[in-house]
């Protein structure tokens, strides 16, 4: 999956509208592979992050699904990859334009990541 995300981002200005991604500050994204934290709170405060990573000093996000995903395939003992596009710092600039990065960033991020993946897989 490292591979697949990277093999999308050295292709990314082809895939995705220009305005789109100026929109919502991206133009250098990175591909990050560690400690995802999860939870059921959505992050909205720098003092909760600061709070977590207190905590958690390790951690590179914070999803609130994949982790239950992830336990249920470890308790099936099925192989899975948890892939997250970040939408914001879990602060209070996160943006409020959450619609829009669905449809027009993260939705595209994950199916170019996908045929990149797939193809890989079989």
């Amino acid at each position: 999956t490292y591979c697949a995300a990277n093999l999308f981002l050295k292709n990314l200005f082809n895939s995705l509208i220009k305005s789109d991604l100026d929109l919502f500050g991206i133009s250098a994204p990175k591909v990050y592979e560690g400690l995802i934290a999860t939870g059921d709170k959505f992050f909205a405060s720098a003092t909760d992050l600061t709070e977590l990573l207190s905590r958690l000093p390790q951690a590179l996000c914070v999803e609130m699904e994949g982790g239950a995903v992830a336990q249920v395939c470890h308790e099936y003992q099925v192989p899975c990859a948890v892939i997250r596009t970040i939408s914001d710092s879990g602060n209070e600039a996160s943006p409020m334009l959450f619609p829009k990065f669905v449809s027009s960033i993260s939705s595209q991020y994950s199916l170019g990541i996908l045929k990149e993946l797939l193809p890989r897989l079989f």
